[in-house]
């Protein structure tokens, strides 16, 4: 058994018909520990998509399971919430408390766990993501990228096994962009099932599995690498464009260069090519 199962799920939405599906008959297997991305322009489906994982939405077809729990029964829907938890692309919209601390403890707080365990839970969180300095300050005063920091630390301290990241980049500056996804590869390698949903393709580069979502139905599952490979007018009919590194690869192979394995960042990219001088 997978630890989420997603089986001929279709999803839509009260104002639309069955016609005009969010998703429709995803088929879908995750393994516990996996780092998967989840791709696709606008309207693709891939928010939707992890909104019923996280049992926010409820399927009208098919089931999902999360741990063996169905998201379709209301007495699991906490527990299912407690092992997966959601950091989404605003995180003004997630910030609730006055200060960083109170922030992370709210969760545990409403678990209703004692008061020593919640106070190492917000220093653990707070360690995880670099933000103990920043203990007592306002959230406000902090960055976009600091504030999604902080965002994901109230998620960390309620110990989930998964964590489902929906565009957490898209309202940030280049710099915070890397700083955040540095950090999620480092949460990753904790044994986090991570599930990241974006519509940025250099961001497919951080897995070794993605999904591509086009009009609600999954259109590719496997590696970056191969996806990448695909014929551009295949990948243009998804609205997917591929990023500065793959094109440049790929010209460099037109031009006769060959590549014993795949480059993946473009720093193992100047290191080949400084090898071959």
């Amino acid at each position: 058994m997978s630890f989420i199962e997603l089986n001929q799920v279709s999803f839509h939405y009260p104002e639309n018909n069955e016609e005009e599906n969010a998703v429709k008959e995803i088929h879908l297997n995750i393994e516990a520990g996996e780092f998967l991305t989840i791709v696709g322009a606008n309207s693709s489906g891939k928010s939707t998509l992890g909104r019923l994982i996280n049992a926010l939405y409820v399927p009208q077809k098919g089931t999902v399971k999360v741990n063996g729990m169905d998201t379709s029964e209301p007495l699991l829907t906490i527990p299912i919430r407690k092992t997966v938890q959601m950091v989404f692309q605003n995180p003004d919209n997630q910030i609730v408390a006055t200060t960083v601390e109170e922030e992370i403890a709210f969760g545990p707080e409403n678990l209703q766990l004692p008061s020593d365990e919640i106070q190492q839970r917000v220093s653990e969180a707070l360690k995880l993501v670099d933000l103990e300095a920043y203990r007592l300050y306002p959230p406000h005063l902090l960055s976009g990228g600091q504030k999604q920091l902080l965002a994901i630390a109230s998620v960390l301290a309620m110990r989930p096994a998964c964590i489902i990241f929906d565009e957490p980049t898209s309202l940030l500056d280049p710099v915070n962009r890397r700083m955040i996804t540095r950090k999620i590869m480092e949460l990753d390698k904790t044994g986090l099932t991570t599930i990241y949903i974006t519509h940025r393709m250099d961001e497919v580069l951080l897995s070794e599995r993605t999904v591509v979502m086009h009009d609600g139905k999954v259109e590719y599952d496997g590696k970056p690498t191969d996806l990448f490979a695909m014929e551009m007018d295949r990948l243009e009919g998804f609205h997917l464009y591929p990023p500065d590194l793959i094109k440049t690869i790929k010209e460099l192979k037109k031009n006769g260069l060959e590549f014993s394995k795949p480059i993946t960042h473009a720093k193992e990219l100047a290191d080949y090519l400084c090898q071959l001088n």
